[in-house]
C-alpha cells in the first residue's frame, strides 16, 4: 500500500511538473508574442507621431512662409506710398526751404 501511495504521488508530482513546464512554455511563448505585439503597436504610435510632427512642421513653415510674404508685400507697399509722399511733399520742402534761407 505505501509503494502504491508512493507510486501515485510520484505520477501526481510527475504530472505536476510536467504541467508546470508547459504553463512556463505557454507563458512565456505568450509574453513573447505580447511583447512582439507591443513592439509593432510602438513602433506604429512613432511613425504616426512622426507623420504627424512633419503635417504640423510642414503646416508651420507654410503659415511662416505666408506671413513672411504678407509682411514683406506689405513692407513694399508702405516703403511705395512713404515715397509717394516724398515726392509729393519735395517742393513744398524745396519752398520752404528757399524761403527761410534765401528769403
Amino acid at each position: 500500500m505505501t509503494e502504491e501511495i508512493w507510486e501515485h504521488l510520484s505520477t501526481v508530482e510527475e504530472e505536476a511538473e510536467a504541467i508546470l513546464k508547459k504553463a512556463r512554455s505557454e507563458s512565456f511563448e505568450m509574453l513573447s508574442k505580447t511583447r512582439h505585439q507591443l513592439l509593432a503597436e510602438r513602433e506604429r504610435t512613432l511613425e504616426e507621431a512622426r507623420a504627424l510632427g512633419e503635417d504640423m512642421l510642414s503646416q508651420g513653415v507654410e503659415a511662416a512662409r505666408s506671413d513672411a510674404d504678407k509682411t514683406r508685400v506689405n513692407a513694399i507697399s508702405d516703403v511705395e506710398e512713404l515715397k509717394n509722399s516724398v515726392r509729393q511733399r519735395m517742393p513744398d520742402v524745396v519752398q520752404f526751404i528757399v524761403e527761410e534761407f534765401l528769403g
